[in-house]
């Protein structure tokens, strides 16, 4: 029985970091760009989104602690590929919807 509780608690502690990434609409779009072409360089995000690129820092951040991206660095560069097995296999509608693209 308790070892449900945490197995719960872990699961709902992984959807709240999820959903809080995704509660953005930039970052939603930023993650729907990166699903779509399979890896975005940062410059490119630079070019799309009107932001500083210390806030797209920040929401790309966001994104990679909830486990939907992986950065790569290559030079002074950051790269991002959609990062989503382990969501697939944890909530696969979830991750259906997110691929929907």
């Amino acid at each position: 029985m308790l070892m449900a509780r945490h197995k719960d608690a872990v699961r709902r502690e992984r959807l709240t970091t999820i959903f809080a990434a995704l509660s953005d609409s930039t970052r939603l779009e930023m993650l729907e760009t990166i699903i779509e072409r399979g890896e975005v360089g940062c410059s490119e995000f630079d070019d799309q989104f009107p932001l500083s690129k210390s806030t797209i820092s920040y929401h790309t951040k966001l994104l990679n602690a909830a486990g939907l991206i992986e950065t790569r660095r290559e030079g002074r560069f950051f790269f991002y590929r959609p990062r989503l097995a382990e969501l697939q296999e944890q909530f696969p509608e979830l991750a259906a919807q997110l691929m929907d693209v």
